[in-house]
This record gives structure tokens, sequence and C-alpha cells, in this order.
């Protein structure tokens, strides 16, 4: 047996059948409301989504499950590699930014990303992702190397790439988005506006960072820009929340590669480097005066949530009950932009 790898797609060479249908079937996985489908009423589908097909070809991030499947038959198969990398690319030691120290456990990140070149890296949520990001384009950003940084919302792009132009002080960082457009080699782009790219970045970059990650993994756009880029051999993904339903996990893991976690949220505030969180339910009367059933869903989020004067009141005074017994900083997660310029508003 034989796999043939290439850096979108991969493929199982054998003269067993029977093999090859095992495997075929082992990821075949049922597709949650496909029974109502057409398609399946008509038995044309069996309702399943395949990450083999019965060519043997699947996703190159699968690899490391198919092997260890074939291991467990004591299959040990050939790798044949049909793409080159450059031996300039290797680089096992994350590079320094001025100005940053990084934690142990962002370190190990950096380099198993910078050795494994493709994975999907979990850090919890306030753990420095960015920082990790940063120390990776930092150490792969040489020789006028091109790259491609996804994201799916507009506000987290403009906050990545002021950290890496004006905190890291990193050069040639361009950025894309539905308003703007500066052309850098290493390109910060939504996913929505990824066709101002394809012309310069689609067939040249080598590196492809999917910042939270877990957001791609079941939209048809979304899946087709973190499976494309042939020619980007580095192909990491970046997320506290991997998706755990089978579908959406394989998607991405087929796309970038297997999960790498040093520390998780427990093990960090254990060693200081996260707070402990405390969760804390404020009781609020709840009257729904001119309610109507009629009302889309973004309506009564908007007139009971986003424009709701008590509630965001509420919120300013627990700011403010904070912010008198101890100087702190103080993040508010909201659903909507609108809803975040009313609350900063109500604290000015």
């Amino acid at each position: 047996m034989k796999i043939k790898l290439s850096t979108l797609k991969s493929q199982v060479i054998t003269d067993n059948p029977e093999l090859l249908q095992a495997l075929t079937n082992l990821y075949a996985f049922k597709i949650p409301g496909s029974e109502y489908s057409m398609a399946y009423k008509r038995r044309n589908w069996d309702g399943k989504q395949r990450f083999i097909n019965n060519s043997g070809v699947f996703r190159t991030g699968l690899l490391d499950r198919v092997l260890e499947d074939l291991k467990k038959i004591e299959c040990e198969p050939e790798i044949e590699y049909s793409h080159s990398i450059p031996s300039q690319m290797n680089h096992h030691q994350a590079l320094s930014i001025p100005g940053f120290t990084y934690y142990d456990y962002q370190k190990e990140l950096i380099n198993q990303g910078l050795n494994k070149m493709r994975g999907i890296i979990k850090s919890p949520t306030g753990s420095g992702k960015t920082l990790i990001m940063a120390g990776i384009i930092k150490s792969l950003a040489t020789k006028g190397r091109k790259m491609v940084v996804l994201f799916n919302a507009k506000q987290l792009l403009t906050q990545t790439y002021e950290f890496l132009t004006e905190d890291c002080n990193l050069k040639n960082v361009g950025i894309c988005f539905g308003e703007g457009y500066v052309y850098g080699d290493i390109m910060l782009c939504t996913v929505q506006s990824l066709e101002k790219i394809l012309d310069t970045h689609l067939k040249e970059s080598e590196v492809l960072l999917v910042d939270e990650c877990h957001e791609f993994s079941k939209g048809r756009t979304t899946l087709a820009a973190i499976n494309s880029f042939p020619a980007a051999v580095y192909r990491l993904g970046f997320t506290a929340t991997p998706p755990s339903e089978t579908i959406p996990k394989y998607n991405l893991e087929g796309a970038f590669g297997p999960v790498m976690e040093v520390a998780n949220t427990v093990d960090l505030v254990n060693d200081g480097k996260l707070t402990k969180p405390i969760i804390q339910l404020v009781n609020r009367e709840y009257i729904a005066n001119g309610a109507d059933e009629n009302m889309s869903y973004d309506d009564v989020y908007n007139t009971y949530i986003v424009q709701n004067e008590s509630r965001n009141n509420a919120i300013k005074d627990i700011v403010y009950e904070i912010s008198k017994k101890r100087t702190a900083r103080i993040l508010i997660l909201t659903k909507s932009l609108d809803h975040g310029r009313i609350i900063e508003g109500l604290l000015r």
C-alpha cells in the first residue's frame, strides 16, 4: 500500500479493494437531517458525508488519523510526497518579538506549528493566541514569502492588523476587507473579501493561517476557503474551541491537521497565567411591552437587547461598581457592533 501525499488532497493506493472499501466506510458519517432530503427519500443517496472516496482520495490533514487506523491492522503504507518543501522553510525555533516575552506554552505552540507545519493550534481564550500567531508569522516572514491570514469578522482582522504592525512592528503586512485594501505579502483578509486577493495570493502563498478556525468548519464558502491555496505547505488554524461534532471536526482537520494543545484553561489558571472565572447571574424583570409574535429574530434582538435601556443601564451599573472597588481592565462582550457602541456611549 502507498499514500501519495500532496498539499490539499492525498490518495490511498492499494490492490486490496476490500481494505479500501473498509476505509471508505470508516470515514463516512451521517449528515444530520439528511433523511429529509429528496435524494435520500428516493434512495439515491445514503445521507452520509464521505471523507475518503471510492478512489481513496482524502483531505491531507486527515493523514494522521488514516495512518493511526491502518496501524491498528498492522499496515504501514509507504508515503510518497508529490510536493517539495524548500529547505529555507524549515524553521525549528520561535523568533522573538521585541517587547514581548513568550510564556513556555506559547513558545511550545509556536515551535510545534513551525515544525509540524500543519494542524489546529488550540489555546484558551485570554492565553495570548494572537501573540502565538504573531510569533509564527515573524518566524516565517523571510525573503518576501507570501502568507494569507483569514478572518471571519472585520473587527478581529483590524485588531490583529494593529497588533502586528504597531505592537509587533512587523513589516509588509496588508489588510483586505469590504471597505479597504492595502497590499502586503503578509495579507490579512476576511473570508467575505477573499476574491480581492485571488490574483496575488491564491497560487503563491506558502503559508495559510486561519483565526477562529472553528467558524470555518461548516459553511460552504468558508470550507472552500480553507481547502484552497495549493502552495501553502504551512496550514495552521487557531481556536480555543475546536468543534466536537464529527463532520465539522473532520472538515477542519482535513484542511489543517490534528489539534495541538499544550495547556488548557485549568492549567493556565493554576499557573497564574489566567484569572479564575467567576460567573454571577443577574436577575432582571422582563417586560415585553408591545411584543409581536411575527417579529423576526433580528427585530426581537434589536428591540429587547440592543435598545433595551434598563438592561444596558444594568450593565453600566455593574461596571461602575467593579471600577469603584479596584482598578481593572474590563471587557464587555456583545453580539452586535451596534450594541457595543450603545454600551460604550453609556460608559462615557
